[in-house]
């Protein structure tokens, strides 16, 4: 599962990878934070390490999704999540690392 941010917004993509989860943007670094918590998916940390909303992603990846078995994908992403400690003691978040594209927005 893929969470696409653009200056637009944020979208999944790819919502039935399940081996798969992290942040793909074409947004600059400086207003990645900004992006992610005006969409209500998260925050971004100092270190530039995502924490997604669990809420708010399962239900835009369960949206974005037609496959019946979804929720047991969803729910053993999230288990192995919590087993690399990627899960906030909350158990609301989970982290997401960041992968910056090449981006023809004039924000770069």
């Amino acid at each position: 599962m893929i969470i696409s941010v653009t200056s637009s917004g944020v979208t999944v993509s790819e919502p039935d990878d399940f081996r798969r989860f992290h942040i793909a943007t074409t947004v600059a670094s400086a207003s990645l934070p900004e992006v992610v918590q005006r969409s209500g998916f998260g925050t971004v940390e100092e270190d530039g390490t995502a924490v997604l909303d669990i809420d708010t992603v399962r239900n835009a990846g369960k949206s974005a999704s037609e496959n019946p078995e979804w929720d047991e994908g969803w729910s053993a992403m999230i288990e192995y999540a919590r087993s690399k400690n990627w899960v906030t003691d909350d158990g609301r978040g989970v982290r997401a690392h960041v992968e910056y594209e090449r981006s023809t927005d004039e924000e770069r």
